[in-house]
């Protein structure tokens, strides 16, 4: 029986976050580039993203060392759909300017997915967009985003999120009512929820 890869993983199947608009793939691969001494070249469109090693994409002698993503409208995620780790050129160091420069790409994506995903969980308590979501949900929603940021940045990011969603009031409290809202179906009970 075959296995899902791991999820935001460089293997194909592996999901990304829809909601972020790529921001945590593009954080992961430059973070990758940076431990494998290469620059990032990225190729976007409305539903597919190439992320690639910036020499390689320059070759045609053979496929660059890559990772290209589409939406996945089945199952609603952003997918990785082909990868190559293999360069097509010999790997040299960054010169210092090239390792310095991409230092700072990392420091910002990395802050600029942590206000995305606040940003996120603020939409999310407003239940904003075309779809008004109900506030179990919404709940559901807020735990992937925070989950995601987990995976992407760390538990302590992961913790700062949380920490900074609650004191702005991003969050959703769901709160089981027991009284005459919680119906039986069964053997089993299903609660309403209510923001």
């Amino acid at each position: 029986m075959a296995t899902n890869p791991p999820p935001q993983s460089f293997e194909v199947g592996s999901c990304w976050p829809r909601w972020d608009n790529n921001r945590s793939a593009l954080l992961a691969w430059t973070e990758h580039a940076q431990s494998k001494r290469f620059l990032v070249k990225e190729q976007h469109s409305k539903y597919h993203i190439v992320l690639s090693c910036a020499v390689c994409s320059r070759s045609s002698s053979r496929a660059p060392y890559a990772v290209e993503i589409e939406f996945d409208g089945v199952d609603e995620a952003e997918k990785v759909v082909a990868i190559s780790l293999k360069h097509n050129h010999r790997i040299s160091a960054l010169s210092p300017a090239e390792a310095a420069a991409q230092e700072k790409e990392i420091t910002q994506r990395r802050a600029d997915l942590f206000e995305y995903a606040l940003n996120e969980l603020k939409s999310i308590k407003r239940c904003g967009g075309p779809e008004k979501l109900k506030p179990s949900e919404r709940e559901v929603g807020q735990d992937r985003v925070l989950e995601d940021v987990r995976r992407a940045l760390g538990d302590e990011s992961a913790e700062d999120l949380l920490k900074s969603a609650t004191k702005q009031g991003f969050l959703v409290e769901v709160e089981a009512e027991m009284d005459s809202r919680a119906v039986s179906l069964g053997s089993a009970e299903v609660l309403q929820y209510s923001c």
